[in-house]
């Protein structure tokens, strides 16, 4: 399976294989990948996974094969751990790069560009 899932998935996951409805307001931001594990499909219809670094406050953006750190650091997983929204920005290719060594904002600035406007629209003005 090469599709983006996340922890929050598991929820919905959960209820459509059981039968169960979601009280409304609830799990908002959970997807079901129940139909990319039985193989009714085989790409999910979820919006990018946001992820967010609880000390430093750091947000990447993932979708499809790309993540893009949205600060110059990581956040807290590895030094230096930067600081939020504060450019460079870093984009990886997680197909070919899984520990995020080869930093391609620079070469792939259309992608970048797709990615930070989707997580502006995702996360709105609060």
């Amino acid at each position: 399976m090469t599709e983006t899932i996340c922890l929050t998935d598991i929820f919905e996951t959960i209820v459509e294989v059981t039968g169960g409805v979601v009280p409304e307001g609830n799990a908002e931001d959970s997807y079901s990948f129940y139909p990319l594990i039985s193989d009714v499909k085989l790409h999910s219809d979820r919006p990018p996974v946001i992820h967010h670094s609880g000390g430093k406050g750091m947000y990447a953006i993932r979708k499809d094969n790309w993540k893009m750190i949205l600060g110059n650091g990581s956040g807290a997983r590895t030094q230096p751990v930067g600081t939020p929204f504060q450019e460079p920005y870093q984009l990886y290719d997680l197909e070919s790069d899984l520990t995020e060594s080869n930093n391609l904002i620079d070469e792939e600035v259309e992608v970048a560009e797709k990615l930070n406007n989707e997580f502006s629209e995702i996360k709105g003005n609060d």
